[in-house]
């Protein structure tokens, strides 16, 4: 058995016989996320060798460049036999979008219980494990066969406590599959300032990088590969994304690895550096490609390399902004949008605006949550002003694309007017669904109510000592191990950068979290 890493985050196994399992295929021509996204180094050449054989489907969560729609429907129906797997999750949305999205093949979705393996026909068995938020539907996957086996992270954000359970199952990893890069929409849609918005940019970057090689060195895995993006972005009104520079927040499998060859080399000579099409082995270790070897000319000459992609696909670009869908239309989706879970609505707690922009024209509607209400025009003082295509939207109104999908498409604003972060206005923006928002109001209740008695932990910061909840009232993170204790009295989870007040457990840069926090006498 091999595994052949065909590009973005699509592992392909190949069995003892003619049966395959692929993971996360992203190989159509046309892109992800209304063709702003397209696959880094391209591999739409290699889809028909991706896809020989297949028989089992695993999925992580439902974006784009994981899910395929077009590759998985052409796989389920070759083979009347073949399955879609996917992790049963805490709220029910994943299930029945993928089932919608695959129409009469619904039946062939399969979900399964966390950390409950199953066989792959290709050979072995393997496992899912999402995230333990209801409001992050994304999972990791464990394969295993005898003493071999390969740890999938993709995108998913998994707790210590999740990481040291698959330790202790599997014993050592073999292999780890981890994001270094992804491509979402903060902070480069934000209309920060440049100074601010370059230090934000720098932050992300160096957080992400420094999330990675602590979670390698607590797996301490055999061998590593840095995938699941970046992207690039064709569209030439998204070719600034593209930036090279060691200030871009979409660093390259190149730039990650050479990241660790710089700063911790033990990292750097376990990863692999592949080309889709490339098999997981020694053959493929960073230590031993040559860069010169014109077959790695996207990565070495990407400049040159992007402009002669973008050619190759002009018949899909630019991308059309379309004209303004119906007004009534509109504002009944965005009453919807006010009511559909009156907890997100309270959390959120005031107005978003939305700029719709069509090719000729515009539209402002305005959001009031506190209120359950939508009007159109803008609102007086809104917490967000959010702009985006009228061409995507016609698409979230019909049913065929989120409002996540769109703020991936980075061709989203962001103007912020509130100094502070409304985490459940994302959440529900992706989602927009009243059984998953039920879920996460119980999960995070359960979260405060275990953080008024759960252990605690003592953390000191210019001389003041104080006793806090070890884990973090947000999405419940071991602040013992991912706390940091900032020079200004406050303590960041560094999972999701909220922030907290020492003195008063008070989240500072979100509503409606407070960490559990106490003084205590200096040591002596």
């Amino acid at each position: 058995m091999q595994f052949i890493h065909y590009g973005h985050a699509c592992l392909k196994l190949e069995g003892r016989s003619d049966a395959a399992c692929i993971m996360d295929p992203w190989l159509s021509r046309d892109g992800a996320f209304f063709r702003s996204w397209f696959q880094f180094p391209e591999n739409h050449p290699f889809q028909d060798d991706a896809v020989r054989g297949v028989v089992d489907i695993c999925l992580s969560h439902n974006h784009e460049d994981h899910f395929d729609l077009g590759v998985i429907t052409k796989i389920l129906e070759e083979h009347p036999e073949a399955k879609l797997h996917i992790a049963r999750f805490p709220s029910s949305w994943f299930v029945r979008h993928a089932r919608r999205r695959l129409g009469a093949l619904a039946d062939r979705v399969v979900e399964h219980d966390p950390f409950a393996f199953f066989p792959l026909r290709a050979g072995g068995e393997i496992c899912f494990v999402p995230e333990e938020s209801p409001g992050q539907v994304d999972a990791a996957m464990v394969w295993r066969d005898g003493d071999r086996n390969l740890l999938n992270l993709n995108d998913a954000r998994l707790n210590t406590d999740q990481f040291l359970r698959i330790k202790e199952i599997l014993g050592h990893v073999d292999a780890f599959c981890l994001q270094g890069s992804g491509a979402s929409e903060y902070p480069v849609c934000y209309d920060y300032d440049p100074g601010d918005l370059l230090r934000r940019r720098m932050e992300k970057r160096t957080l992400k990088l420094e999330a990675c090689e602590r979670v390698i060195d607590l797996m301490n895995p055999n061998r590593v590969l840095i995938f699941a993006g970046p992207p690039v972005f064709l569209d030439p009104g998204l070719n600034a994304m593209n930036d090279a520079s060691a200030t871009s927040v979409f660093p390259d499998q190149l730039d990650i690895t050479r990241h660790f060859a710089s700063r911790r080399p033990d990292i750097a000579e376990r990863c692999w550096f592949t080309m889709p099409g490339d098999r997981l082995d020694d053959d493929h270790l960073f230590s031993r490609t040559d860069l010169t070897d014109p077959r790695f000319q996207a990565y070495t000459d990407k400049a040159s390399y992007i402009e002669g992609y973008r050619e190759r696909r002009m018949d899909l670009l630019p991308y059309d902004w379309g004209d303004l869908p119906p007004m009534g239309e509109t504002l009944a989706h965005f009453r919807r949008m006010a009511t559909v879970s009156p907890w997100a609505s309270e959390k959120i707690g005031g107005s978003v605006d939305f700029v719709i922009h069509g090719k000729r024209d515009k539209a402002t509607y305005s959001v009031d949550f506190a209120r359950g209400l939508a009007a159109e025009g803008p609102s007086a003082n809104p917490l967000y002003v959010l702009e985006a295509p009228a061409a995507s939207v016609h698409e979230v109104l019909e049913g065929r694309a989120t409002w996540d999908d769109v703020m991936l498409s980075l061709r989203m604003v962001f103007r912020e007017r509130t100094p502070r972060f409304v985490p459940h206005l994302k959440t529900l923006l992706k989602y927009q669904d009243a059984e998953t928002l039920e879920r996460l109001a119980e999960y995070e209740e359960k979260l405060q109510r275990r953080a008024a008695t759960e252990e605690t932990i003592r953390v000191e910061s210019h001389g003041k000592c104080f006793r806090i909840a070890r884990h973090c009232p947000h999405a419940g993170v071991d602040l013992l191990r991912h706390g940091e204790v900032n020079d200004d009295g406050t303590i960041t989870c560094m999972a999701h950068r909220f922030r907290f007040d020492l003195s008063s457990g008070e989240c500072l840069n979100a509503k409606g979290f407070r960490l559990e926090v106490r003084r205590e006498a200096p040591s002596e």
